[in-house]
């Protein structure tokens, strides 16, 4: 069989691409000659999720139809669902205190016989906080601890140490890259790490899974030391410091097999995952791992 790999910053400019173009998918292929959207008004849904540049959900924000008596408050999770007598032109906007209004046009599914549904419309909104983010570009030296918590971990994967770059994709510096090296040649499965920020608030994403970790480093001739998860931190200005909180998974394994692309990911038997079968999988999954950022 063959598989189609995206690497998890190919998903994330993916998701960020549909989101800023207003696109929907109703999750088959509406091939060609679609109906048109009658221009009158009838019963439509727009629903979707806000969250901010530092890839948190924003609650309690106003998500408006113009024009109409329509509104609600995303929920908890960021999400919103709105239902009712919308013209086939609509203008959604969303407002929270703190941050940038927002302003979007719904693209409307169309309908087509046999489709449902339609006359749906699924927005993603990328808030901007009205606070200037914190700069935090430059060289950083990443020391990663594991929760104490975790008393299966082997000593070698309790604290490693690496180096860190970071760099600003937009002027703003709302949109962050992270890279990350070590004293010896990591196995990574995209090894450049997106990072944004929201004010003071920071975040960075270790995509993988508690079996295809985000990165492995080899601590010795059969063992790796893995890594995954969101780290999410307060940053003022000025400071040299950046303390995180590792919500994710510190793995370390044990195999005769040496790691390398494309064979990538100590894997456990009976996991239903490709990879390396190791001799020892130890996986924790922790929200209070720490990743502390010091800049050089």
């Amino acid at each position: 069989m063959l598989r189609l790999i995206i690497s998890p910053r190919g998903r994330r400019r993916l998701a960020v691409a549909v989101a800023m173009a207003g696109l929907s998918c109703s999750g088959t292929d509406p091939g060609p000659g679609p109906s048109p959207i009658p221009p009158d008004q009838t019963s439509r849904t727009v629903s979707g999720t806000v969250t901010n540049t530092a890839f948190s959900p924003v609650a309690d924000a106003r998500v408006a139809i113009l024009n109409t008596n329509l509104s609600t408050l995303t929920d908890a999770l960021g999400r919103f669902d709105l239902k009712g007598t919308i013209s086939g032109t609509a203008t959604v906007q969303v407002t929270k205190d703190g941050y940038i209004p927002q302003t979007r046009e719904a693209a409307w599914t169309a309908c087509l016989p046999g489709v449902s549904p339609c006359l749906q419309s699924n927005l993603g909104f990328l808030l901007q906080a009205v606070a200037a983010p914190t700069d935090i570009t430059g060289d950083y030296t990443v020391v990663i601890t594991a929760d104490p918590a975790c008393r299966d971990l082997p000593a070698e994967a309790r604290t490693r140490t690496y180096s860190a770059s970071i760099s600003s994709v937009r002027p703003d510096n709302t949109s962050l890259e992270v890279r990350i090296s070590g004293p010896s040649p990591l196995i990574f499965l995209d090894s450049v790490f997106t990072a944004g920020m929201a004010g003071d608030n920071f975040a960075l994403e270790l995509y993988g899974s508690s079996f295809h970790q985000a990165f492995f480093e080899k601590v010795a001739s059969d063992s790796y030391v893995g890594f995954n998860g969101i780290a999410t931190a307060r940053v003022p200005p000025g400071a040299s410091t950046i303390s995180a909180v590792l919500d994710g998974t510190v793995t370390h394994c044990r195999t005769s097999v040496p790691l390398s692309e494309p064979v990538y990911g100590c894997v456990p038997l009976g996991s239903g995952t490709s990879g390396v079968q190791p001799e020892s999988f130890v996986p924790c999954v922790s929200k209070n791992h720490q990743m502390i950022f010091t800049r050089k």
